[in-house]
């Protein structure tokens, strides 16, 4: 089992031959995102100005990520990722080595649903905790 982080999810998009190879290489394992991903992913067209007046190109993104994000097990942030979540950034800010909220999550709710394995390209953040393997 594997969870993707917003930031290969964004390769994907883009098309990045890097991504794209390295997931092939990941096909036999069952692949999973979080719904933190999937906000980290709407947020970044609905902020976005280029979107402005172009209504039909923001809803066609719009849809190429729902496409994409239909091809992976979406997990949820749960009480039990809430807790998993507290546990390693509370963990991190006693260690001056504090993280970016959303990605403590992702981290907390792949730990509480089993998964240490994450492919990010964000690998400073994702490094920091001990249980996570980074692909």
């Amino acid at each position: 089992m594997i969870l993707l982080d917003t930031s290969v999810i964004v390769g994907l998009l883009r098309k990045n031959g890097e991504v794209i190879s390295k997931l092939n290489d990941l096909q036999d394992s069952p692949l999973f995102t979080t719904q933190i991903s999937v906000m980290e992913l709407f947020y970044g067209i609905t902020s976005n100005k280029y979107y402005i007046n172009k209504e039909n190109k923001k809803v066609s993104r719009l849809k190429a990520i729902s496409d994409l994000l239909s091809k992976f097990s979406i997990l949820d942030f749960d009480r039990k990722a809430a807790y998993k979540t507290a546990e390693i950034m509370g963990k991190l800010k006693l260690e001056g080595t504090l993280i970016d909220f959303r990605d403590g999550m992702i981290i907390g709710i792949g730990l509480s649903n089993g998964i240490n394995s994450f492919y990010t390209l964000n690998t400073s953040h994702f490094e920091r905790v001990s249980e996570v393997n980074i692909i």
